[in-house]
This record gives structure tokens, C-alpha cells and sequence, in this order.
């Protein structure tokens, strides 16, 4: 079985996407083990972005 990861680039905040300031996290699949996605890890400036884009 093949299996495809896809890469998830950036923060969905304020209505567009913000790149990732943080590497990546690996998104694993718990009854394969397989990786199936990297998504972006956030740093706490990108919360407080998220965070006040929302207000």
C-alpha cells in the first residue's frame, strides 16, 4: 500500500496562511505508524498573532 504525505506550509490566521516559524510536526497515522502529514509547529508569537487577529 502506498501511502502520500502531504505538507501543511503555514498557520491559517487572519484569513490567510502564515508561515510556520517552527519546523514542522509529523502527523502519524496510529494504526499504520506512517506518516501522512508535516504540519507546522507554532511558536508563542504565533499564538499571540492568532490570538489577536481573533479579537
Amino acid at each position: 500500500m502506498t501511502t502520500t504525505t502531504h505538507l501543511v506550509t503555514g498557520h491559517w490566521i487572519g484569513g490567510e496562511i502564515v508561515a510556520g516559524s517552527a519546523g514542522t510536526i509529523p502527523v502519524v497515522n496510529p494504526a499504520t505508524g506512517e506518516t501522512v502529514a508535516h504540519t507546522p509547529a507554532g511558536t508563542a508569537a504565533d499564538v499571540d498573532r492568532a490570538v489577536a487577529t481573533a479579537r
